[in-house]
């Protein structure tokens, strides 16, 4: 059959370079999805696997596996997707038979799947820390560490996934591998601080490791996601109560750094230890200077209100014994403590007998002036402070007083007084007198709670 002269034309014009060029291209493509069964797509370095080929690469024994290895021919067929695969099918035999083999490109450990993850990512994903070891093993060999660097679409990278899967060996592999700057990159570009994640997660091999390996500045860097973990290392290691941790990494931070605010209530680890109350909180009022028990969060509330608040009385009484030891002749200084108000115009006084519950929800009427402990804390507060109240500090908490429990229903004339007056008329006379003890009855159950 003769073609028309206009096709002849047009074939003729066509040079034979770039028509040999286009067939080799097509001859390509097509032994590609023959090698791979149409199940494998690679696109800008990511490559996307079929559940088939999981599936008869399980039918498979291993020495015929290792044979189909060594019978591909084509090096960016069958060893590209097989990483992927062979991690999927949760046999380590073969994935050392496909580690092993020639015909493996070393960049086949880069490429990515549709979720943007490395091999090494899968292994992490699917709970093989063998398999993961592995690859982290042939990834150094190959010269190829950057591998260990790789963030995938959820900006994770495998010490991240490590250390979510609790796989301690295999975070503390990558920890030994990952230099001190590499570290720091992850801890920038990621998510979430991987030390606050090992703290958080009990992980004490690998957060002591990465203690030791990372600069102290590290320790003060928030994590850029606040649901999972909220603050620096710091905040993290007294959320859970872990005073090991945060004496390690305190040792070598000035006390300005200590204070550093970086959860979301801008507190600093101070006002959060002593609102958890466990032992950090001690260790963090040993180790700081009193100038900080005057440091304030997002509601302008002190160390000292935070332990009035929430009834922590022997921490209140270390924090003040300090301050009487530093200011002991300095009685203006003193005053400054007592005093300070918070964004509700309230001084530690009130906070005590205004007291909250751990969840930051008020406590009902009958638990809070019914409950001797309650009660307590303006009692422990008065006592430990008496020697320093002078008639300025008196008119202040009589004021306060008024201020938070006001008359509700003014008594008629010739009744005499309601209980809430008769209750303000007790506690004020306790407060004017020598005697700073309050006894219970001062708090009247059928006194109301304040509105705010």
């Amino acid at each position: 059959m003769k073609l028309p002269n206009i096709l002849k034309q047009f074939y003729s014009a066509i040079p034979i370079k770039f028509l040999t060029m286009l067939g080799f291209c097509i001859a390509s493509q097509a032994q590609f999805n023959k090698c791979t069964n149409g199940s494998t797509v690679r696109k800008n370095n990511t490559i996307s696997v079929g559940r088939a080929d999981v599936s008869k690469l399980k039918d498979m024994t291993l020495q015929d596996y290792k044979h189909k290895i060594d019978a591909v021919s084509d090096i960016d067929c069958f060893p590209d997707m097989g990483l992927h695969v062979v991690v999927d099918s949760l046999q380590l035999d073969k994935l050392h038979a496909l580690l092993a083999s020639d015909s493996l490109k070393a960049t086949s450990i880069d490429l990515k799947d549709e979720n943007g993850d490395t091999p090494l990512m899968r292994a992490l994903k699917v709970n093989q820390p063998k398999m993961a070891q592995e690859l982290i093993t042939y990834a150094c060999n190959k010269t190829k560490i950057e591998n260990l660097m790789i963030a995938n679409s959820a900006k994770k990278y495998p010490l991240t996934l490590a250390i979510e899967k609790k796989s301690q060996e295999v975070a503390n592999q990558l920890i030994e591998k990952l230099t001190q700057q590499q570290l720091q990159t992850i801890i920038t570009s990621s998510t979430i601080h991987p030390l606050s994640l090992a703290i958080k997660h009990n992980l004490s091999t690998v957060a002591n490791n990465m203690i030791d390996k990372l600069d102290s500045s590290d320790f003060i860097t928030a994590s850029n996601e606040e649901k999972q973990v909220d603050g620096t290392p710091l905040h993290v290691a007294v959320t859970f109560g872990n005073k090991n941790l945060l004496s390690k990494m305190i040792v070598s931070l000035t006390d300005e750094q200590v204070m550093t605010k970086g959860c979301k209530r801008d507190a600093s680890p101070l006002h959060l230890a002593v609102a958890k109350q466990n032992d950090t909180a001690e260790l963090l009022i040993h180790k700081l200077d009193v100038r900080y028990f005057k440091e304030v969060d997002s509601k302008k509330r002190t160390p000292l209100h935070i332990a009035a608040a929430y009834n922590a009385q022997s921490l209140f009484q270390l924090m003040w014994n300090k301050v009487v030891k530093q200011y002991s002749d300095h009685d203006s200084e003193l005053e400054s403590y007592l005093i300070a108000e918070d964004n509700d115009k309230r001084t530690l006084f009130a906070r005590a007998y205004l007291p909250q519950t751990k969840t930051g929800r008020r406590l009902n009427m009958l638990t809070t002036f019914g409950n001797t402990k309650q009660n307590d804390m303006f009692s422990a507060i008065l006592m430990l402070t008496k020697d320093k109240i002078n008639d300025h500090i008196k008119n202040k908490i009589i004021d306060e007083i008024d201020k938070e429990f006001p008359r509700k229903n003014p008594t008629k004339p010739g009744e005499g007084f309601n209980r809430t007056t008769q209750r303000n008329h007790s506690l004020k006379q306790i407060i004017r007198g020598n005697n700073l003890t309050v006894p219970d009855h001062a708090f009247a159950k059928e006194i109301p709670l304040p509105s705010a």
